[in-house]
């Protein structure tokens, strides 16, 4: 195996920082909201919204293998997914700002039971693209990380992430 350029394995380690920023921040709103939810929307519907979400997204990851190919890559579905928690995440915070002090109750749930719902379809694909953009990251980033990790200073990772020639840290 050939060494590659500097700029080349810069460039992986970012990609690869990157998408595990937005997994990792996409799952800690999720969770935040759970853990929310009950004490702000009562126990009921907070419970209620916490079950739907989770199965409709084991639904949506049990029917990936169809609804995957018509989303075309794997970049587009993240980024469906992504947008759709937008809104489920939206749809909790209106439920529990004053501007929805007027809705009736059904009114509530329908917005937060909704939310939930397509909060959990949009996961499906954020899940199965997870496992694809490790699956196709991982690979290239092992030996890279392996190369930096030899070197004689933590400065050296430091510089070529952030894509800066650092003469001074290596």
């Amino acid at each position: 195996m050939g060494r590659r350029s500097s700029s080349g394995a810069a460039s992986i380690i970012r990609d690869f920082a990157v998408v595990g920023l937005i997994i990792s921040s996409s799952h800690a709103c999720l969770a935040t909201v759970l853990i929310l939810s009950s004490p702000v929307l009562g126990e009921h519907l907070g419970g209620l919204a916490a079950a739907v979400l989770y199965t409709a997204w084991v639904g949506s990851c049990l029917l990936a293998p169809y609804y995957m190919p018509c989303l075309g890559s794997t970049r587009r579905a993240l980024i469906v997914g992504l947008w759709g928690i937008a809104i489920y995440l939206a749809s909790f915070a209106i439920a529990v700002t004053p501007v929805s002090a007027g809705l009736s109750l059904q009114a509530r749930y329908g917005l937060v039971l909704g939310g939930a719902f397509f909060g959990g379809l949009a996961l499906g694909p954020v899940f199965v693209c997870q496992v694809q953009a490790l699956d196709h990251t991982l690979p290239k980033v092992a030996p890279e990380l392996r190369l930096y990790f030899r070197r004689s200073t933590p400065g050296a990772l430091l510089c070529e992430l952030g894509g800066r020639a650092c003469s001074g840290a290596r």
